[in-house]
């Protein structure tokens, strides 16, 4: 049987794939087997009833390829029209298996999404911002016109948006 050695990898980390296998001419081999979570030192743990244990050397699993936009700051529920919102948005790029990817420089839009806050709203300050080290941060962005419902969207070419990757805002009068 295989396991992440307890102390091993990133703490929330699981094996999967098969992990007990049985033995053929006094060998075992394992293939299939996954770790989702991106962390370093990982090392695998091997068992067998009446046998002495064994451990791997450690190994570093790093992210995969950047694949979506993962909210990091949420918004209070009132911010003043004219006002910076704050805390400001951050967003940051994940992987598939949610690990952030510190080395994705993607351009990040943001918007307010048709639809969200009053008619005519306009979204100002800076609009775009090239990630760095895998988190856009926008600090510098202001609703002018006061109302209900708002919603900041974020974007980048060729990520999807987690199913919380709208923010949303209420703006109170200036």
């Amino acid at each position: 049987t295989l396991a992440i050695a307890s102390g091993a990898g990133a703490a929330d980390a699981t094996l999967a794939g098969t992990v007990t296998r049985a033995q053929t001419d006094g060998e075992v081999t394992f293939t299939g087997l996954v770790i989702r979570r991106a962390g370093d030192a990982y090392r695998l743990s091997a068992s067998a009833p009446s046998l002495t244990g064994a451990e791997s050397e450690p190994f570093d699993i790093t992210p995969a390829n950047a694949a979506k936009l993962a909210v990091l700051t949420h918004p209070p529920a009132t911010i003043q029209a004219g006002a910076p919102l704050s805390p400001a948005p951050r967003f940051e790029i994940r992987d598939a298996f949610d690990n952030h990817v510190p080395t994705a420089t993607h351009l990040v839009t943001v918007a307010i999404p048709s639809g969200a806050g009053p008619a005519a709203a306009d979204l100002a300050g800076t609009l775009a911002r090239a990630a760095i080290a895998g988190v856009a941060t926008f600090d510098d962005l202001f609703i002018a016109r006061a109302g209900t419902g708002y919603a900041l969207a974020a974007a980048a070419p060729g990520l999807g948006v987690t199913p919380n990757g709208s923010v949303w805002w209420r703006v109170t009068g200036p």
